[in-house]
């Protein structure tokens, strides 16, 4: 049956939250749809480094479409599966 993460189940709402600064990812704040605590739905995270991901999310992860900007400049705009990029 069942193995991996279960899929949040309910509305989405607005959400926010603000990382402790020693968050051991980097993590600033995220602003985005929430779904039973979980990031799930459209939103944006942004890093200490000044890097930052806009897009969907689905089990506290980005994955779908997506754009990553990073503190060098650089950028991705594309798929994102689980965490990851995906595709060309």
């Amino acid at each position: 049956s069942g193995h991996g993460q279960r899929t949040p189940v309910g509305e989405p709402v607005a959400g926010w939250i603000g990382y402790a600064e020693d968050d051991a990812e980097g993590r600033i704040e995220f602003y985005g749809e929430m779904v039973d605590g979980k990031r799930h739905g459209l939103g944006k995270l942004e890093w200490v480094d000044g890097s930052a991901y806009v897009g969907q999310f689905e089990n506290d992860k980005p994955h779908g479409v997506g754009f990553e900007s990073y503190g060098d400049g650089s950028m991705y705009l594309g798929e994102f599966k689980a965490d990851c990029r995906h595709g060309l």
